[in-house]
């Protein structure tokens, strides 16, 4: 497995138990150590009959399809500065088995043209853990057509802030809040964490296959939203980019920034990872289609404390079936179990009297 390392700063690689899976971390970084030593980490066994990438991302698909109707959400709209919308949709427990006022909250942030739909299964898993589910709707995937000619697939700071002091402000007795970042969700969480301030309310995260699909952009956003894009400066040149790169240096003016260089400065998820103060967990596939092994940043571990990359041969993009039919994840366990281990690794420090740092 070829994977980018540019050989700044040192990691430890660790061969778990089983060699098709291989972690990394800082050397020096003694709170992930702690917070992974409280974990088991096995290895991921696919479904027998669809080990290969393909049939597993079939799998996940026909999964979630099945979790479409079964859910229950609430979703709060909430109006940005310039007129904007995002949203917050609320998985809603059964009535009768309501979770108690300081249940850990679980934060998604969802794929680049994702919502609800693709993140339900997750977060029914999540409730069934014990963490109250949140998923955070960026601009134009609310379903309806954007309210101002802004968006950004790589996901707004501001706008984030806005639902993440909505989420605490409902929800002040939450003892633990947990951020999970799904394909291109992923890329935000870290550059959200990395900001100034540490994230605030976000105590741990968990990043699942950062990625960027630009075709999916186009059909998700400029199309659709054509009449009110149009006439700002990069419209016609987004929409006829070829390349992400291209797609991304073109379209900074309708993200609301006035340069590429500005832009693109504030979304490198992995200029800004030294900033980070909050344990964060990664996980990426050998076999993922979509995000290739050679671009896996396994040099965000030797960078800073704080990181932990895991590396499994198998997976597929976002889908890690399991069971004889494919019916649960490895992704969503590894995920919450991460985020618990993280919860009593603070809930230990603050009760022993040890300073803290997130």
């Amino acid at each position: 497995m070829a994977a980018h390392n540019d050989g700044i700063g040192t990691h430890d690689e660790h061969l778990t138990s089983d060699d098709s899976m291989k972690l990394y971390m800082h050397k020096e970084d003694s709170r992930m150590k702690r917070i992974l030593g409280r974990m088991k980490l096995e290895a991921f066994e696919p479904t027998w009959w669809a080990k290969s990438a393909y049939p597993q991302m079939a799998l996940f698909g026909f999964w979630q399809a099945t979790h479409l109707l079964r859910n229950s959400f609430e979703r709060t709209i909430l109006v940005c500065e310039d007129g904007g919308e995002v949203a917050v949709d609320r998985f809603l427990e059964p009535r009768g088995s309501e979770l108690p006022e300081d249940a850990p909250l679980a934060i998604f942030l969802h794929t680049i043209t994702g919502g609800r739909y693709d993140t339900a299964e997750f977060m029914r898993y999540a409730l069934q853990r014990g963490w109250r589910p949140f998923l955070l709707v960026r601009r134009g995937h609310l379903g309806t057509f954007l309210k101002t000619p802004k968006f950004n697939v790589m996901g707004c700071k501001d706008d984030t802030q806005l639902m993440m002091d909505h989420i605490v402000a409902q929800w002040p007795k939450a003892r633990f809040v947990g951020a999970i970042g799904i394909s291109a969700g992923s890329n935000h969480i870290i550059s959200y964490i990395s900001r100034p301030g540490g994230g605030h309310p976000v105590q741990a995260a968990v990043l699942l296959m950062e990625q960027l699909l630009m075709v999916s952009a186009k059909l998700f956003f400029l199309a659709p939203n054509r009449f009110l894009l149009r006439d700002v400066e990069g419209y016609e040149k987004t929409l006829w980019s070829s390349t992400a790169c291209d797609f991304l240096t073109a379209s900074y003016k309708l993200a609301g920034y006035a340069s590429k260089e500005e832009y693109l400065a504030t979304q490198d998820p992995i200029a800004s990872s030294h900033e980070n103060q909050v344990p964060c967990l990664i996980l990426n596939a050998a076999d993922d289609p979509l995000c290739r092994s050679e671009n896996i940043r396994i040099d965000v571990t030797s960078r800073s404390h704080n990181f932990a990359l895991l590396v499994t041969d198998g997976g597929s993009h976002i889908a890690y079936r399991e069971g004889a039919w494919g019916g649960s994840s490895y992704m969503h366990r590894l995920a919450i179990d991460f985020l618990e281990a993280s919860m009593a690794d603070l809930a230990s420090g603050a009760a022993g009297g040890q300073e803290v740092k997130t």
